[in-house]
């Protein structure tokens, strides 16, 4: 009696496919970490681009003057006062704007200005008695450039533009809102010092901070 044994086959289990998920980074828009060397430099009427794509960002334009974007136009003004200011004999100029530029590409990264505080109105005229030769910075800087100390750099170069412009100013004065805490913490960083809040302008209203135009000497 022959008896045939038949193998039975093992069946195969099949592992279930797993999808394989490409994760994709999302564009970043900030400008690519590497030395950036800037230059103040007077306003151009070839910087208009530019200074539209900085002062029609709400977000940064909320915290500076009255709060409000600029216009093409506006721009526009902008620029031809800043050229005609720039005509007027240094001792009679109040106010100097000037252009944060990439010092590689030239490009127009943010600007810079100073004004005397004799003429600056929106203080109080204790204020302006108190400091008659001290003068009040203005800054912004587009959002792509920021975080990378160029705020700094801008501030010592201006400095420098103050002590050949204004020899008798010794405060720099920055004017910041109460309700702006990102710009008081740039400001402390920045080294300047919180000297209280302006009067009449409310719980709600605007602070001051200074810092020297000169560096003071360590004593020993």
């Amino acid at each position: 009696m022959t008896m045939t044994l038949s193998r039975t086959k093992k069946s195969k289990t099949l592992k279930p496919r797993t999808k394989t998920t490409l994760k994709v980074s999302k564009p970043n828009n900030r400008v690519q970490q590497h030395d950036i060397h800037i230059e103040l430099t007077n306003i151009r009427k070839s910087d208009k681009p530019e200074l539209i794509e900085i002062t029609s960002k709400p977000h940064i334009m909320k915290f500076i003057g009255p709060g409000k974007t600029w216009t093409p136009s506006d721009v526009d003004k902008y620029i031809d006062y800043t050229i005609q200011d720039a005509r007027i004999p240094t001792p009679k100029r109040t106010w100097f704007s000037y252009a944060i530029r990439d010092s590689d590409t030239g490009k127009l990264i943010g600007v810079i200005e100073f004004k005397c505080i004799s003429i600056y109105k929106l203080l109080p005229a204790s204020i302006r008695k108190k400091y008659p030769n001290d003068v009040a910075l203005t800054i912004y800087i587009n959002d792509t450039y920021q975080g990378k100390g160029i705020a700094r750099m801008a501030i010592e170069q201006l400095k420098q533009k103050i002590s050949n412009l204004k020899p008798r100013a010794k405060l720099l004065i920055s004017i910041v809102k109460s309700t702006n805490p990102v710009m008081q913490q740039a400001m402390t960083k920045l080294g300047f010092s919180n000297i209280g809040p302006i009067p009449n302008h409310g719980p709600n209203g605007l602070l001051m901070y200074t810092t020297n135009i000169k560096s003071t000497p360590n004593k020993k």
